[in-house]
């Protein structure tokens, strides 16, 4: 089953992408945008792959393990990105970084490129803000020599959704440029809302490594949505609602400053909206309330994470619900023309594994798009030269004029 693209709006056509680590398809999602066509799509995961083919052309998706993928298997194209599994490096996880059997697919992902006799211009890396952190800045460092090895330089950033929807999600963005395009900078990267001080410093602490920094310093985005905006208007008569007691006891696992937030709330003819987490503490299971209006980190419940939790108080009263598939999918940019299967752990599953549209429209826009107008340009620019010695000739007399 296919769909057309959805949210398309070309800017320049005949962009080929290769994704790997695909999901649930929000990458393509997102540059579709600019033009990019899938040439190649990965992942392991069966369920990602049946909500991805509901929404997108999937002849060119192949459903296996990346270490069964060969070089040759790989279509040239103009970019590649890896939003590879963050597991042993996320802060909730054992951390075994770089080396853990999940995040370890990282190197595979290089043997792929490594393999590549004509390699994509450039590349685009996901993962969560812990990999600066992971042993010790090690595995950033590796990431970053790994792809300078296979001839890139890189350009980071960190970047919260928050400035794009109602969610608190951090991630690293290293895009790869070829070497042949923009060379090694020397020049220290200035900070910015896209890069903060703690990726300034982890540079830093790599400036012997290979890096190019572009330019850029648009303002950080004016996010326009709020929480209230992504909530879907359930009826208080839904099964979905929990019972009285089950909210209550809820509202006892709060500690105490969390639970006057709660209990003020109730007393408003506004109503107010929370997202809640449960916590495994030293002092026993904990609820603990988002007092700044965004949702937090969606996960996946795998590693011991708890499903994001609803609270809703106004006039006395108090309810309680988990957030639905359609509630996660808005709090990653998706539109609501993109498809959802009908049971909820498979769309949580894909959706709390996922990127967020918009932070990715933000880098291909800001620094991808510019990156390959550039070489496209370098290359119509030489071809003509080849071809027109006349052409040639002229410049330079103008030139020397």
């Amino acid at each position: 089953m296919s769909a057309q693209p959805l949210g398309r709006n070309v800017a320049s056509e005949g962009l080929r992408l290769a994704e790997f680590f695909a999901g649930i398809g929000l990458v393509r999602l997102a540059l579709e945008t600019y033009g990019f066509q899938t040439v190649f799509a990965n992942d392991i995961s069966l369920d990602k792959f049946e909500i991805y083919r509901q929404n997108f052309e999937s002849s060119r998706f192949v459903v296996a393990d990346i270490n069964r993928i060969r070089s040759s298997d790989i279509p040239d194209c103009d970019l590649a990105t890896a939003c590879f599994p963050c597991t042993d490096i996320s802060l909730a996880g054992e951390r075994d970084g770089l080396s853990g059997s999940e995040s370890g697919t990282f190197w595979s992902f290089i043997k792929i490129l490594k393999g590549k006799q004509r390699k994509p211009r450039v590349l685009l890396i996901e993962n969560v803000e812990g990999l600066l952190s992971s042993n010790g800045g090690r595995d950033f460092r590796s990431v970053i020599r790994a792809l300078n090895d296979i001839g890139y330089a890189c350009d980071p950033y960190l970047v919260d959704a928050s400035y794009f929807v109602p969610q608190s999600r951090k991630r690293i963005l290293i895009v790869g440029a070829r070497q042949d395009l923009v060379g090694r900078s020397n020049a220290a990267p200035h900070s910015f809302w896209a890069r903060p001080v703690s990726l300034i410093k982890s540079v830093h602490e790599n400036a012997d490594l290979d890096w190019f920094f572009r330019d850029i310093k648009p303002a950080a985005p004016n996010r326009e949505s709020t929480l209230a905006d992504v909530i879907e208007d359930l009826p208080l008569e839904s099964r979905s609602w929990w019972p009285e007691e089950k909210t209550m006891k809820l509202r006892n696992q709060m500690d105490p400053r969390h639970r006057k937030l709660v209990d003020w709330a109730m007393t408003r003819t506004t109503p107010s909206c929370f997202c809640v987490y449960r916590r495994t503490r030293s002092n026993g299971p904990r609820a603990e309330v988002r007092a700044d209006g965004l949702a937090g980190c969606l996960r996946t419940a795998r590693g011991g994470s708890s499903r994001q939790i609803l609270l809703c108080a106004c006039k006395g009263s108090l309810n309680a619900r988990f957030m639905t598939p359609r509630e996660y999918a808005r709090l990653q940019g998706v539109p609501e023309a993109y498809k959802l299967p009908s049971g909820d752990s498979k769309a949580l599953f894909g959706l709390g594994d996922a990127v967020c549209v918009p932070v990715i429209q933000w880098i291909a826009k800001n620094c991808i798009i510019p990156l390959l107008s550039r070489d496209a340009e370098r290359g119509s620019n030489a071809r003509s030269e080849t071809r027109s010695p006349t052409t040639r000739k002229l410049s330079s007399l103008s030139a020397s004029a």
